[in-house]
């Protein structure tokens, strides 16, 4: 029986903010555990905004293209349709970047 890590911004137990990362406990995880500094619970962060942005502009895109390009395969619209999707998601995710690079240098100086 596996066991499953809580899946939260603040330690589970104590409610402690000052966490280490450490090596996932499951497979195919985009983001490093968490050990918490005061209490040593261990538990995962939520997904990060890159990927939700990323699963939304899947699921606008590939419908928008296939509807538009259903009727006329040679239809440019669908193309568009397709490019100004994964624009709009390549912007979010650089977007979500820089504000995180920002973050980053405060959140160490704590």
């Amino acid at each position: 029986m596996a066991t499953t890590t809580p899946v939260t911004n603040v330690c589970p137990s104590c409610g402690g903010r000052d966490y280490t990362k450490v090596s996932a406990a499951a497979k195919g995880s985009l983001t490093k555990d968490r050990s918490c500094n005061r209490c040593g619970t261990r538990y995962s962060p939520p997904a990060p905004l890159w990927v939700i942005l990323a699963m939304w502009g899947i699921l606008l895109c590939l419908p928008g293209y296939f509807l538009l390009t259903a009727e006329n395969p040679g239809d440019v619209r669908g193309s568009m349709w397709l490019a100004f999707t994964l624009s709009v998601g390549f912007i979010a995710g650089l977007v979500n970047r820089v504000v995180r690079e920002r973050r980053q240098p405060s959140r160490n100086n704590q």
